[in-house]
Parts: C-alpha cells; structure tokens; sequence
C-alpha cells in the first residue's frame, strides 16, 4: 500500500523502469506469492542515492525472496553485499534467485535471526564470520525490533555510513489512527514511533523522514 495519493502513485510509476528483465521478473514472483519487496517508487529513489553514495559494502535485514539485495548489486559493480533471513525457507528461495539473476558471486546470504547475526558480525566466533565496516545498511526486517537492529547496525558501520529504514510509516498509521482503525498493530505502531523519536534525538545522526513508497528514513552517521 501506497501512503500518498493513488493517483499521483500512479503517475509517478509511469516513469519507473527495471534495471533488468531478470529483475522484473523476480519483482513479478514476488508480487504473485505475496512477498513483501521494495515498491517502485521507493527503489526509484534508492537507485538515485546508492548511485550517489557508490557503497562499497552494503548490509541489508530482511532478504525475503532476495530481490532488493539483487537490486543493489545490479546498480553498483563492485560493491559486496550481506544480507540476513531468518526464514528458512525464504533463505533457500533467496539463494536460488540470486543465483538466477547473476550476482550471487557479490551477494553473502546469512541464515538467522537478525540481532544475533549482527553481534556475531562484530564478534567473529566462528571461520565463517568475519568483521566488517559498512557504508551502507538498508533495514527491512521486523518492524517492532527496528531500534535494536539499527543500534546493532551502527556498531559495523564505517563514518558516513547511510542507513535506510523502509515502511516506517506503516501505511500510513505511525501519523493517524484512522489507519489501523481495528488496532491490529498498535503494538508495531507504538514501536514505529518510539524508534523515529529515538533517531531523531540523536545528535550524531542526521536523518530525514520521506514520504516515499511507505515512508523511509534516512539516516547519516555524523
């Protein structure tokens, strides 16, 4: 769902363009199966930064069917990608997709869940881990955990890292209520809100709150 006018919506994606059949194709899977991926207009303007940014390592929460962390390696040539599913099942999909498309040899898919993932990238405890420093996080994961694995993210990320949350704005329900009129969420909304107050308190963030596909913030590490 998108949170700004249907009809301007609709206009803005006339002008949207795949980066490439296998894409489109995946991007079609996953809207078939129900699949939670980034919508048009927000890989649109995710395009736009990441080619601004040029990240050499990006990590990525919340893989699903692997579309977007495909998406990433397909815009940039040489960056190195990791991204974490705690879903069995949309782990071993993921893994096959990326492979379909070509840019498995860039793309680290990590099975678990995201938190202990994230300390056992900082703390190696096994071969198969390493340390890294990114530039660059996307944030896709559980809604109500966001504050945790932003916090978790920061601590393997180099100085001006961008941090990219998307759907913080839970269609639309972190403004008004009407939204969620039969308080299904109010515990991720709650959760949702706490996390905005949080970042943007914080005086070596700067962030910005976008009103793009369902609501991205934006964050610099200062």
């Amino acid at each position: 769902m998108y949170i700004t006018d249907e009809k301007v919506t609709e206009y803005i994606n006339k002008f949207y363009m795949p980066l490439n059949i296998k894409l489109d194709k995946l991007r079609k899977k996953c809207e078939e199966d129900n699949i939670p991926l980034i919508l048009r207009e927000t890989e649109s303007f995710l395009q736009i930064l990441i080619r601004m940014k040029k990240p050499s390592k990006i990590l990525e929460i919340g893989t699903a069917y692997g579309y977007s962390a495909s998406f990433f390696a397909s815009i940039t040539t040489n960056a190195e990608i990791h991204t974490i599913e705690k879903n069995n099942e949309l782990y071993k999909i993921a893994r096959e997709n990326i492979k379909q498309i070509g840019v498995n040899d860039r793309i680290k898919c990590i099975f678990g869940d995201a938190l202990t993932v994230l300390d056992e990238l900082r703390y190696p405890r096994c071969d198969n881990m390493e340390h890294y420093k990114y530039d660059m996080v996307f944030i896709d994961g559980a809604k109500s955990r966001y504050k945790e694995i932003f916090d978790k993210s920061i601590e393997l990320c180099d100085k001006n890292a961008l941090i990219i949350c998307d759907n913080v704005l839970l269609k639309g329900s972190i403004a008004d209520n009407k939204f969620d009129a039969r308080r299904r969420h109010r515990t991720n909304i709650k959760r949702m809100k706490e996390f905005i107050d949080y970042i943007n308190s914080k005086a070596n963030i700067t962030s910005s709150l976008v009103s793009c596909g369902d609501g991205l913030l934006i964050s610099i590490l200062n």
